[in-house]
């Protein structure tokens, strides 16, 4: 077998010939690629050089109701984490319960549980102060210690031994101890561990706030129990980094005179207070401060001898104390850290400013310092050790809430981490727990994020941070001033500023007013001669530098004072370490003579410092440098104070900074907006748990704060301080709860918790990605929670709910439990099937009347452009009215209930949002409501699968399917349902009105949204029907055809809920599908039985968006758009079977569906359903999937290039084999019946693939093709990337070169470079032109139509083309830099980026792509490009060449690293000036038009030559970019951005002379292959149709035959003979003329034949002459046909008729007897013939006459022959 690679195309193109092949094989040899080169003038040379000029950017908590639950499963109990090395800190946590938790069982031990105690003994907490409050729990205790003691002896003997660092035995059963990752795996697997965690290190999360809970109600007493809450008797525990024990906020007298009393008892404290000498520390409020050696240690470790006590060393702990439990203070001054090093209480901005409270300002607290402080030393974070340790204090503290600020992300499930686990023994100890839900909101300068959140415990209040009324308002005012004039008095400048009525506001302190020219310090030079073009005034610059322009005209007046001069710094990265000081920069500037100062910031979104410098000053953000809106054109568009100062052609702009305003704005418009920082849901470990559950103030908070930082070197200290963080709004709900707690003392903390959620007013909104000026939104469920709490609200309740510690242990997902089982205000299901139901117990506080009522659902999304409100959903409530008795209880069930939709972007699982209201019928009662979020489960199924059948009976296989355990799973498919394709004709919509929109006018009339630009489509239902779909099938006809704006239908499916037979969107829309791009679908399964509608609407531009259409395209005929429907019934198939395996419920299994439909056509689509269920009488409880069925190309196809040859002819018969796109890999056989007068051999038939075709055989004339062929349908578009090191079959094509398989000189074949990598070239007029920057931003654009000469005018990567909506046709953008883009778009940035970058350009080469490196590469503004040099001593510039057969070459010669000099003002166009440097590449891409699909066809090569760093760095990419699919104005519309990376930054450790590297393009179309079989026409079969016969057989498809007929004609030419008379019974003479056109001479043969005649030849020679002779006596007409034929292959002839007309005598002899029975009445002589029957011998004479007449005539008869 001879297996070899040959395309279809190829074979045809060689074919074309018609040559005859040698003996060795009849297949074509390799061919040389012939280059050429672009037909390009100069002129046109000369354009596309300059084209950049031209470019602009462009009741059980168990599931199963407790039914088959598997419990105490064999889980991990030990995650194994990636990159872990060496030795770190874990938990080992024990079987037995903490102290907190146990509730007894063990002999001799009674338990320890509060409820216990509190049961048995009357005691209502574990400790008192930190001491037992009874035997009981010393004993348990010391049985924890022991069973430790066994465990860790365990230990150390299965992996050495380990020193423990610390022991737990309160809230947790646990030990800490240093291991390896593979030491701590092996301990968890001893029986008395439970779970084995790293001890993360937790992060901290960083007035007017207590007034918008409504706590200053509570104070006053304006609750229903008429009597003020503030705290008293209550103790906080704030679990932190300490607390600044001497400030007012904590002392033992309050600013409204409240003089605290310590619960215990005066003078007695915890912690470190309790130690003799340090007593002073604490007070009747502060009644403890402890810390832990894990922080104090550090202590010592930075300064030796310090005092371990828990001062708060960060000012977080002291923040967050102030907040939730802090003295009322009033007339506190407004002040900011001081940067002096020592201690302080911080520098005053203006006095008397706050009057501050904590939410509970009369509470006592007790201070757990479990956090670092600020220190230079590297301590950070929280260590896991104190935090539990602080956990186990505050239960022996007895303290009644605790305040956690910290956290880290959601990760680990809480009832596997250590520290929600302690705080669950915090909850059973009856402590309420207020967390902050993190500052995740805007990771890494997202717009809005995710999931990234902490603390999913359901026993947690996780708080998220909103803002509040109070504003502190810091303004300088900044107004338009006018130009200064010049030395003759006229104004230097024009441009009046959009700005200029209103002015600018900025920050700073200014307290002196000046008016000045504004000048720009990057455009002067310092004490040491450099411009520093960022313009940061890092050195000091002479003086009277600012005395002039940046031209170096004088400043009129500058000199002499009479005319100040503002000079502009920038702000430094806040992230650079190495910033200079922004009180430097004004000494700089101050040096060279500036009178006032503007600094503006470095990145958008940083803040503006409250600070006064030595100059009057302004500080701007950098929005408002650059302008808030910088896209010209677009909403809001206003060019920034940059744009203005630093004109091409004005100078002279003056401006006057005012003097700075100081006040507090106190408006209820500031309050309740998100914070953009907060963390969003939902939770990555446990997504039943909605959090945050609820917000509180945390914007801007001023509270106390630490006046000392002793561990690092310049911090700022202060008293008080403007946070903000998740961190400040969780004291908020700590200090409400302490009101709660104190108001009604008789209530657990999960009602004291669900309180504050039921009651918590919606109102908190946000905006879309934080903008400031995006859509405004409800923030509510992943955001705001239930929403911001109302503590006045809470206490005076009138239902309450209560969960047991039970319920919240066994409710661990990971352990059968169900959160959504839970008795909290949420009702959580994303299981629904399609309905879930939830029970929620609700205790009366008082008596009251109840009703249960739903706001609007919400199809959610996480844009909120993208939500809407949601048909086909029922939620109700049983009872949904209840009257209840103050104490009593009442469960309700609620249900919600989906129907089943898809479209592109969602289906029935998109979740649904809403909120469960219960009102009070008489007012006794405000509200109280619990968010809802749900949605359908398919139990993990796909929403829609999707087949195309090539044969009309065959099989699929779908592949990953998620079922659960199965024994005999039962499958239905329901009979398929051929689609009524239908087209409809539609203008683009004129007015923009959509049918249907979320976020629509209501008030636009129905008639303006179902117009001219929409078809309505009504569609009846059945009972019991199974689905129904309605499809769009594409654009048909548009005049728009590549462009965005080509139409592309919407589809909206409704039910027609009112009967009026019209469709109405608002009222009844079920589904709506708008994807801008996508064939558009709705699908709803089950649909109820009913009447429908369709909308398929045709869009135009949006109101508010101009010009529209009409303008815009103002003759565009309507667009033509095909669309399917189709309702599935309940009828079972009986030509389509569905087959599953048994299932373990843990893998995923394959599913395989058979069909045979004989009547498929081409085009048709078939829609079904196909179910799953776990018995026959449980047919479809598992789940059902949607089914598409389209019938497509045949799978195989037989492609002959000719239906006639001639004998010699080479005739190739190519099988061309669609790629498998079934799910499995299928084994294949081609029976090709070859015919006789073929000849071939084993060596004459090659395939594109042998990996796929593995065996072709030849018996005779029948060849046998058989392999697998492989299932790429998943396969996901890449390249294969090799280099000729390591990949033989890596080389270049053979282009005649002198070096085969190598890089490819061009200028061997006479081909010199055309273009340069700079912006410079000549005009028309042969003037120079261009400003001489090197090409990185935009570069040479060149049409591939120019390339190829018109061969080929489109290149894409990825096997793209075909799949492009827009810019199919594309050019080349040639750049200096070394990367080359296939979509004429610009890099912004002179960078070079690793691949794929993510960006536009969407496609690029990047052979050598070296811009401007960073970070360690950064070597200045040095990037590479190439000059255009043609002389004898150098070639340098870019060349090109192309095929005739799709392959391109860019060479680039001579190209080298430049730095940037600067500009040459004195020159036209101030072209810029560059230095070069000393390293020199030659390089180049060979890239192929065409995807070739055969084994190591290779579409594009980098390849390398003469490669010299010289001096330089390895910096640069090597790779490319594309993608797949259709685009639109944002990018790739699905799958993003694919590339190739071959190098970054490392390019001198690889990059070589020689190096090729190949790229070898692999995706789902890559198992397709062809098989060829050359043949050649043997000279016998000359003259006779040569028929093929194949058969292909397939694994599980119907077997498919194949036939082709080849004619092959005579060689003979034979001349026509014209129609001939001839007098019968004479003969005629014919010359015979013919032409022999075979190969070889050989004897012919002429021949006659025919009816009535016979021809006599004796010679066979062309123009003989041959004699016709008539049969005798014949008269009449008769056809002669004339055959000349191959004596040796009587096949080859030819043949020629024409017609003889024989002429009669007259004489017609016969029988003339009448009553013979053969008697002739034509004839007139008798011949003698007649037969006379017997007895009719003898007549009468006359009738012997007659008779005798009779006969004649029939004789005659007989002798006239047709």
């Amino acid at each position: 077998m001879r297996i070899n690679s040959i395309t279809s195309a190829l074979a045809v193109a060689l074919y074309s010939a018609g040559s005859m092949y040698a003996a060795a094989g009849l297949a074509p040899t390799d061919e040389i690629h012939a280059l050429q080169a672009p037909n390009l003038t100069q002129e046109q040379i000369n354009e596309f050089q300059l084209s950049a000029n031209n470019q602009t950017a462009t009741g059980s908590m168990l599931e199963n109701d407790g039914i088959n639950v598997q419990v105490n499963s064999q889980r991990t109990k030990f995650v194994e984490e990636a990159d872990i090395t060496g030795e770190q800190v874990y938990v080992v946590r024990l079987k037995d319960k903490p102290t907190a938790l146990y509730t007894g069982g063990i002999n001799g031990l009674d338990g320890t549980h509060v409820e216990t105690l509190r049961r048995d003994m009357g005691i209502d907490s574990l400790f008192e102060a930190g001491k037992p409050t009874t035997e009981r729990i010393v004993k348990y205790t010391n049985y924890l210690q022991d069973k430790q003691q066994a465990a860790i002896a365990e230990m150390n003997r299965v992996v050495g031994t380990k020193e423990v660092r610390k022991q737990f035995t309160t809230a947790v059963n646990a030990y800490t101890v240093e291991m390896t990752q593979d030491e701590a795996k092996r301990v968890s697997q001893l029986p008395q561990v439970e779970f084995v965690h790293r001890a993360k290190t937790y992060e901290l999360h960083t007035d007017a706030g207590p007034q918008k809970i409504s706590a200053d109600q509570v104070w006053t007493g304006a609750t229903d129990q008429g009597v003020p809450f503030k705290g008293e008797g209550i103790i906080m525990g704030i679990i932190d980094t300490g607390i600044n024990s001497d400030h007012p906020s904590f002392a033992d007298i309050g600013g409204d005179g409240y003089d605290h009393t310590n619960p215990w008892g005066e003078g007695v404290y915890v912690g470190a207070c309790a130690e003799a000498g340090n007593e002073s520390l604490c007070n009747d409020k502060l009644i403890g401060i402890r810390s832990y050696d894990v922080i104090t240690d550090a202590f010592d470790d930075m300064i030796p001898g310090f005092p371990a006590i828990g001062e708060d060393y960060q000012g977080h702990g002291s923040h967050v104390a102030g907040t939730a439990a802090g003295n009322v203070l009033n007339n506190v001054d407004f002040v900011l850290p001081e940067f002096t090093g020592q201690p302080a209480d911080g520098s005053l901005v203006k006095e008397d400013m706050f009057n501050l409270s904590g939410v509970a300002p009369h509470a006592n607290i007790i201070s757990y310092q479990v956090c670092h402080g600020s220190n230079d030393s590297g301590y950070r974070g929280c260590p896991w050790e104190s935090m539990i340790g602080g956990i186990e204090d505050a239960i022996q503290d007895g303290v009644d809430v605790i305040n956690f600020s910290i956290g880290g992300q959601d990760s680990t499930s809480p009832w596997d981490d250590g520290v929600e686990l302690g705080f669950l023994a915090a909850r059973e100890a009856g402590i309420n727990v207020a967390v902050a839900a993190g500052n995740g909101g805007q990771p890494t300068g997202a717009g809005e994020y995710f999931g990234y959140i902490d603390h999913a415990s359901p026993w947690l209040a996780s708080v998220a941070a909103t803002t509040h009324d109070r504003v502190t308002k810091v303004e300088t005012p900044l107004s338009y001033a006018g130009f200064a004039n010049d030395e003759a008095g006229a104004p230097l400048g024009s441009e009046v500023p959009w700005w200029s009525e209103s002015g600018r506001v900025g920050g700073s302190i200014n307290d002196t007013e000046v008016t000045g020219v504004v000048v720009w310090a990057k455009d002067y030079a310092d004490i040491n001669g450099n411009k520093d073009w960022g313009g940061y005034c890092g050195t000091e610059f002479p003086a009277g530098t600012f005395d002039f322009y940046k031209d170096g005209t004088p400043i009129v007046g500058a000199a002499s004072g009479d005319t100040n001069v503002i000079v502009v710094c920038q702000r430094n990265d806040l992230s650079d370490p190495n910033g200079i000081a922004r009180t430097a920069k004004v000494a700089n500037v101050k040096a060279g003579g500036a009178d006032g100062f503007i600094m503006y910031n470095y990145r958008n979104g940083d803040s503006v410092p409250i600070v006064a410098y030595d100059l009057p000053s302004i500080h701007l953000t950098r929005e408002q440098w650059d302008g808030e809106v910088t896209t010209y054109g677009a909403e809001g568009y206003r060019y920034g104070f940059a744009d203005w100062i630093d004109h091409y052609s004005e100078k002279g702009h003056m401006i006057t900074i005012g003097k700075t305003a100081i006040y507090n704005d106190h408006n209820e418009e500031n309050g309740d907006w998100l914070a953009p920082f907060s963390s969003r849901g939902p939770s990555q470990s446990t997504p039943e748990m909605l959090i945050p559950q609820i917000a509180a103030p945390g914007v801007n908070i001023y509270a106390a704060y630490a006046d000392e930082h002793p561990f690092v070197g310049n911090m700022g200290n202060t008293d008080y301080i403007a946070i903000s963080g998740t961190s400040m709004a969780s004291p908020h709900v700590a200090g409400a709860m302490a009101l709660i707690r104190q108001a009604h003392p008789d209530w657990t903390p999960t009602e004291v918790q669900s309180a504050l959620m039921l009651t918590a007013d919606n109102v908190v909104r946000y905006r879309r990605l934080n903008e400031a000026n995006g859509d405004e939104g409800e923030a509510f469920i992943y955001r705001a929670g239930a929403g911001r709490i109302n503590v006045a609200e809470a206490i005076d309740t009138g239902l309450v709910m209560d969960e047991t510690i039970e319920n919240f242990k066994a409710a661990n997902p990971n352990n059968g439990g169900q959160v959504h089982r839970l008795n909290i205000p949420q009702l959580v299901n994303f299981e629904c099937k399609p309905t879930c139901q939830w029970t929620r117990t609700f205790k009366a506080t008082k008596d009251g009347s109840w009703s249960v009522d739903h706001s609007d659902v919400l199809n959610w999304n996480f844009d909120v452009r993208q939500q809407s409100a949601q048909n086909g959903v029922n939620i109700s409530a049983t009872p949904s009215e209840f009257s209840l008795k103050a104490g009593e209880t009442q469960t309700v069930v609620f249900e919600a209930s989906i129907m089943d939709t898809q479209d592109w972007f969602s289906n029935a699982e998109v979740e649904l949002h809403s909120d469960v209201i219960l009102t009070e019928a008489n007012g006794l009662s405000s509200e109280v409501h619990l968010p809802l979020a749900f949605k359908f489960s398919k139990n993990g199924m796909p929403a829609r699968l999707r087949a195309v059948a090539h044969r009309n009976e065959g099989s699929f296989q779908f592949n990953d399917l998620e079922l659960p355990a199965l024994d005999n799973p039962y499958t239905r498919v329901y009979a398929p349902v051929k689609a009524d394709v239908k087209t409809v004709a539609l203008p683009k919509d004129d007015d923009g009105y959509f049918p249907w929109s979320s976020s629509s006018d209501a008030s636009i009339p129905a008639s303006f949204r179902i117009d001219e630009a929409t078809h309505v489509e009504m569609i009846q239902v059945p009972a019991g029907a199974k689905r129904l779909m309605v499809e769009s099938q594409g654009t048909l006809e548009s005049g728009l055809e590549g462009n965005l704006d080509k139409g592309n239908a919407l589809v909206y499916v409704g039910k027609d809920y009112n009967g009026n037979g019209e469709a109405d969107p608002y009222e009844e829309i079920l589904c709506v599908s708008n994807h801008i791009q996508y064939n558009n679908f709705c699908n709803i399964n089950n649909p109820e039985e009913g009447t429908y509608w369709a909308v398929i609407y045709n869009p135009g531009k949006l109101l508010g968006q101009g010009p529209n259409w009409t303008e815009r395209y103002p003759d565009l005929e309507d667009e033509v758009f095909s669309y399917a429907v189709a309702v599935v019934t309940d009828e079972v198939a009986s030509n389509m079977s569905l087959h599953v395996e048994p299932t373990n419920g843990k893998d995923t299994v394959s599913a395989t569906l058979g069909y045979d439909i004989p009547e498929m056509m081409e085009g048709d689509i078939y829609f079904s359903v196909l179910d799953f269920g776990t018995s026959e009488v449980n047919a479809g409880n598992v789940g059902k999937v949607a089914f598409k069925l389209e019938r497509g190309v045949d799978d195989v196809h037989l492609d002959v290039t000719q239906t006639r040859a001639r004998a010699g002819d080479i005739v190739p018969y190519t099988f061309e084999v669609q790629p498998n796109d079934t799910g499995a890999d299928r084994a294949f056989t081609i029976t090709a019946n070859m015919p006789e007068g073929l000849q071939f051999g084993a060596e004459d038939i090659f395939t594109s693939n042998d990996e796929i075709v593995t065996d072709i055989s030849v018996d005779g004339n029948v060849v046998t093709i058989s392999g697998v062929q492989p299932d790429t349908a998943g396969v996901s578009p890449h390249y294969i990337q090799t280099t000729n090191v390591d990949d033989a079959m890596c080389r270049m094509p053979n282009f005649g070169n002198s070096n085969p398989g190598g890089y490819v000189d061009l200028e061997e074949f006479g081909f010199t470079p055309i273009f340069s990598g700079f912006n410079k070239g000549v005009d028309a007029n042969g003037n120079p032109v261009g400003d001489n920057n090197i090409l990185y931003r935009e570069g040479v654009v060149l049409p591939v139509s120019a390339m190829f000469n018109g061969s080929y005018d489109s290149w894409h990567l990825y096997n793209n083309t075909d799949r492009l909506n827009i810019n199919p046709q594309n050019s080349i953008q040639l750049r200096g830099t070394g990367v080359f883009d296939l979509w004429q778009q610009p890099f912004f940035w002179p960078f070079h980026l690793g691949f794929p970058y993510n960006s536009f350009p969407y496609e690029s080469v990047g052979p050598l792509w070296r811009g401007v490196g960073l970070a360690d590469m950064n070597t200045g503004t040095e990037m590479m490009s190439v000059p255009l040099v043609n002389n004898w001593s150098e070639k340098a510039g870019i060349s090109l060449a192309s095929t005739a057969t799709g392959w391109g070459i860019i060479e680039v010669d001579n190209a080298r690293t430049y730095a940037y000099g600067g500009r040459d003002f004195s020159a036209p166009g101030r072209p810029y000036i560059w230095e070069e440097k000393d390293d020199r590449y030659d390089y180049q891409v060979i890239f192929n038009v065409n995807t070739r699909h055969g084994k190591n066809e290779h579409e594009l090569y980098y390849a390398y030559d003469n490669v010299d760093f010289g001096t330089q760095n390895g910096r640069g990419a090597i790779g490319l970019q594309g993608f797949t699919g259709p685009m639109y104005s944002r990018g790739p519309i699905s799958g993003g951005f694919k590339g190739e990376e071959f190098a970054f930054d490392d390019l001198d450790s690889k990059l070589h002379d020689g190096l090729v590297i190949c790229y070898d393009y692999y995706g789902p179309e890559s198992s397709q292959f062809e098989v060829t079989i050359w043949t050649q026409v043997k000279r016998d079969a000359v003259g006779t149709d040569q028929v093929m016969t194949a058969t292909s057989v397939v694994d599980g498809m119907a077997d498919f035959e194949m036939s082709h007929t080849l004619a092959t004609p005579s060689n003979i030419q034979l001349s026509a003979i014209a129609d001939m008379e001839v007098n019968e019974n004479e003969s005629v003479d014919v010359n015979v003329y013919y032409a022999d056109n075979s190969e070889l001479t050989t004897v012919n043969a002429i021949s006659v034949s025919g009816e009535n005649v016979t021809g006599i030849v004796e010679n066979h020679e062309s123009g003989a002459s041959i004699t016709i002779v008539p049969a005798e006596n014949f008269h009449g007409m008769t056809e002669v046909t004339v055959t000349v034929a191959d004596v040796e292959n009587p096949a080859d002839k030819a043949s020629t008729t024409f017609m003889l007309n024989v002429i009669s005598d007259g004489i017609e002899r016969g029988c003339t007897n009448s009553a013979a029975s053969n008697y002739n009445p034509n004839a007139n002589e008798d011949d003698g013939s007649c037969i006379t029957p017997p007895g009719q011998e003898k007549k009468s004479g006359g009738s012997l006459g007659y008779l005798a007449l009779m006969l004649l005539a029939m004789a005659g008869m007989r002798r006239r022959i047709k």
